[in-house]
């Protein structure tokens, strides 16, 4: 996932100026993937309703709003958490990263729940401070730089074990069990990978601040916040027409699949509708092509 396109930062900015276009444009591109994604945990209305919240959420605070995430993710991070917090009212024991029931396996990870959905985790205080906002960004630019490193060396095998590790926040012995690996050599890849990122972080920040691996913890942070594994939404199209390479394909097909992302899972499934609506448009337009002459 991208930072904030061109077109989102000027649809934010006609939007602070007070231009309601902007907005109308910003709800018509986002509402059906969100609505998608709503729909996933809850009832229709209900999912509408978070839908609908989500966005006067983000209308509220829209001043205190900063591109170092995609306008997607942060309007999804809203609608997870108005999500948790239906769920949770009605008594539901709930994982606030994925939305989902929380069951026994989940409660075995120590490195879940991140930040809680109802206030900002350590490290979200500790950003208010300009030099850690700076570290913050330097970690956000080292993380993608390592995915698209993998990605153009097509090491699609390695990327799904970081997948595992930072997204799907999975133990060393199951992603051993699902590459068919030894933990010690998924816990060596995980080193490696960190390293990497030290050493980028180390090459744009002063001695004093890079002298340490990046906490694990923190790294799962800002991964969620950018979520740089995950295919632009044109990637994603081309997967569903099958019109990418086949080691693409087969990638993108664990991360939705297997790996689970549910925000993927929704674009996909906004996609399948608004291909249904053009289709059902096509038929309609064909069928009264056919009987204009008729009211003539």
């Amino acid at each position: 996932m991208t930072e904030l396109s061109d077109a989102d930062r000027f649809l934010i900015q006609q939007i602070r100026s007070g231009d309601q276009s902007g907005w109308e444009q910003l709800i018509s591109r986002y509402q059906g993937r969100l609505c998608a994604f709503a729909r996933k945990q809850l009832k229709q209305q209900d999912a509408e309703d978070a839908v609908q919240e989500a966005f006067i959420s983000f209308l509220k605070g829209i001043d205190n709003f900063e591109d170092r995430a995609s306008l997607e993710t942060f309007l999804f991070t809203i609608l997870r958490r108005r999500i948790v917090d239906v769920l949770r009212q009605r008594g539901r024991v709930v994982d606030s990263k994925t939305c989902e029931l929380a069951t026994d396996d989940a409660s075995e990870n120590p490195l879940e729940q991140i930040a809680e959905p109802d206030g900002l985790s350590a490290s979200g205080y500790a950003e208010r401070d300009e030099s850690f906002a700076q570290q913050r960004d330097a970690l956000q630019a080292a993380l993608r730089d390592e995915v698209l490193r993998l990605q153009a060396d097509l090491k699609f095998r390695d990327l799904q074990l970081i997948e595992m590790v930072f997204h799907a926040q999975l133990r060393n012995k199951s992603i051993a069990e699902r590459l068919s690996m030894t933990e010690q050599q998924v816990a060596l890849q995980k080193h490696r990978f960190i390293k990497r990122v030290a050493k980028s972080l180390a090459e744009v920040l002063p001695a004093a601040e890079s002298n340490v691996d990046p906490p694990e913890r923190l790294l799962l942070e800002v991964w969620e916040c950018i979520r740089p594994t995950c295919p632009k939404r044109s990637t994603l199209g081309k997967f569903k027409l099958a019109t990418l390479d086949t080691e693409w394909l087969d990638h993108i097909q664990f991360h939705v699949a297997e790996l689970g992302c549910r925000l993927c899972q929704a674009n996909l499934d906004d996609m399948e509708r608004l291909l249904d609506e053009q289709a059902t448009q096509a038929l309609c337009d064909q069928f009264m092509q056919s009987s204009i002459g008729f009211f003539r």
